[in-house]
């Protein structure tokens, strides 16, 4: 016999009128008069709320699924492929929250793993920027999304006597998080489920031998780190670079010295103290390993560093290449003359994700030492012994102690070089695992790029990205070619195979560029993105060409429908040398 409670409070939800199936004008609907719904098949219909339709809104309920072996929808509020949301189980899926935004664009988060028989508190919010779930008082995924898509639709709990549904509220309103919490504390029923106290384990007290034990992806070949401490132990001075996304650049960090590439090359400084370490961190924010791998002679190994520290594990996560463009920017630091040491690193999202795991084949197959900070934290994340806040300043950048235990990880690997036996010279394993394709590039900045044509286009100081692309008082990138004009071109020749093009995306007045090479449309590019915490530098590329000289052709085409404008900055190209 199904049993569900659903309550409503009389300030929030005021204002029920007729329903389809079953039509109750009070605010409390008590378990009694739902399992004689139940009992007759028939589905729960609320309509006409004020709360249901608006657009921004915060929902918590209780629930229990007893049957995992079939889909469930839990609840319903949607025009099919146009607006509304619902919350379902899919056994190939797990349970998760729908919702349409204004263009009609599904957005799915997910709550991560349940089990048959318990009860849980699950929700979501939208705030006008992100549909972000919770679990139990804890958010587990979240994706951008303009304001939910609002219809007259009415709230449909179906009839479904394997699933319990309970306290079940909505709020016309999207809350923060501690706010939330607050919510579902006042209104939880205790029985049903409990928020586990936040922060039982003090991140910074871990010992070293767990965090290395846990963190210690693949250990790989020692010979190279070992030769750069050995270098630092004669006297003789050492050159730390440092590549990645906006983790490794110190987003998040209140003082450049609490970046961690800073905190790791400290190590260095103190156990030698009679030689100077330079650091060179070629970070940039929101960009991937394929724009590294194209960058990375330009940005960093023109300074030969002994040590070079690899951080991707994020912002790959956008990349359909992540694993042969990290060969790439792997081999041409592996194969350099003077046999530079790499280490890799991990982080982690606020859900204890990355994409580590696409890495990892890379790593040990040049016998590459990789740290994992996700690997020290998923599970305490998800045992919820730590709170994300304990580590990370937001959804993906580390705070100051989360840098500080990255370098510590990092630290870790240095001291198990310094004490290891003699080691191995490796061999260089000149067949690539995937393809060397992205060893081989030529990259040009925008002032490097000298087009034939350049109508409506201007050649200016790249300054939407602020002062993000720095390294050491000196801008990685200096210039970019911009237009605000539709039908604007810009034309230039390159030898080479495959072409890839490094751009500004933002929530701005942004266009659209056509590419073209040797007048075939090569690809499409979209300068408006839909991210509202500034800018970033995507980097796409189209297929392999033959190896020869190609013209390009570049014209803004259009717009995004949510764009007001036909603004474009083309950053930087590079292209192929070798198929």
């Amino acid at each position: 016999m199904k049993k569900i409670l659903i309550v409503l409070f009389a300030a929030l939800l005021a204002g029920f009128a007729g329903a389809q199936q079953t039509d109750y004008d009070s605010l409390i609907i008590d378990d009694n008069i739902l399992t004689e719904a139940m009992e007759n098949s028939k589905d729960v219909i609320l309509r006409n709320n004020a709360a249901f339709n608006s657009p921004q809104i915060t929902l918590s309920m209780c629930v229990k699924i007893d049957d995992l072996g079939r889909d469930h929808i839990l609840l319903e509020k949607f025009e099919w492929l146009k607006s509304g949301f619902y919350v379902k189980y899919e056994k190939t899926q797990g349970l998760y929250a729908e919702a349409f935004d204004g263009s009609g664009a599904r957005i799915f988060v997910g709550y991560g793993e349940i089990k048959a028989g318990k009860w849980y508190n699950i929700g979501f919010i939208a705030d006008g920027v992100r549909l972000r779930a919770f679990k139990n008082g804890y958010e587990t995924d979240a994706r951008y999304i303009d304001d939910i898509a609002s219809n007259d639709m009415p709230l449909k709990i179906p009839a479904n006597t394997a699933v319990e549904i309970k306290g079940l509220e909505i709020i016309p309103a999207g809350l923060s998080m501690s706010e939330y919490r607050q919510f579902i504390s006042k209104y939880r029923i205790n029985k049903f489920f409990d928020l586990v106290p936040d922060g039982k384990v003090d991140p910074l007290a871990i010992s070293d031998d767990e965090l290395f034990k846990k963190a210690n992806l693949v250990n790989g070949n020692l010979w190279r780190l070992k030769k750069v401490i050995d270098k630092a132990k004669n006297g003789e001075d050492i050159t730390i670079g440092s590549i990645g996304g906006s983790i490794t650049m110190g987003a998040s960090a209140t003082t450049p010295e609490r970046r961690y590439p800073n905190i790791a090359a400290k190590w260095f400084c103190e156990r030698f103290p009679d030689i100077t370490v330079r650091l060179y961190n070629s970070g940039i924010g929101a960009t991937d390993s394929m724009y590294g791998t194209f960058r990375a002679q330009s940005h960093l190994l023109r300074y030969k560093p002994d040590l070079v520290i690899v951080e991707y594990s994020i912002n790959d996560s956008g990349n359909p290449f992540g694993n042969e463009t990290m060969e790439g920017l792997l081999r041409q630091i592996l194969t350099m003359k003077h046999e530079p040491a790499v280490v890799m690193l991990a982080m982690m999202n606020a859900w204890g994700k990355n994409v580590q795991d696409k890495h990892t084949a890379v790593s040990e197959y040049y016998g590459v030492p990789f740290v994992s900070f996700r690997d020290v934290f998923e599970d305490m994340l998800e045992q919820h012994k730590i709170n994300k806040d304990q580590v990370l300043a937001d959804d993906v950048h580390p705070n100051d102690a989360g840098h500080e235990i990255a370098a510590r990880l990092l630290s870790l690997k240095f001291e198990q070089a310094a004490g290891a036996a003699k080691q191995k010279k490796p061999s260089f394993k000149h067949k690539p695992l995937y393809t060397d394709k992205f060893e081989h590039s030529v990259f040009l900045e925008g002032g490097e790029l000298k087009p034939s044509l350049a109508e409506g286009w201007n050649l200016e100081e790249h300054a939407r990205s602020g002062g993000g692309w720095e390294m050491n008082g000196r801008r990685l990138i200096e210039k970019a070619w911009t237009t605000q004009t539709l039908g604007s071109s810009l034309e230039f020749e390159y030898e080479g195979t495959y072409l890839a093009i490094s751009y500004w995306c933002q929530n701005a007045d942004m266009g659209k560029a056509d590419v073209y090479v040797d007048g075939i449309e090569y690809m499409q590019l979209d300068g408006w993105g839909p991210q509202t915490w500034g800018g970033y530098s995507p980097t796409r590329t189209g297929k392999d060409l033959d190896f020869g000289k190609h013209k390009v052709k570049i014209v803004i085409s259009g717009k995004n429908e949510n764009s007001g404008g036909y603004a474009f900055d083309l950053i930087s190209a590079a292209f192929g040398k070798k198929n």
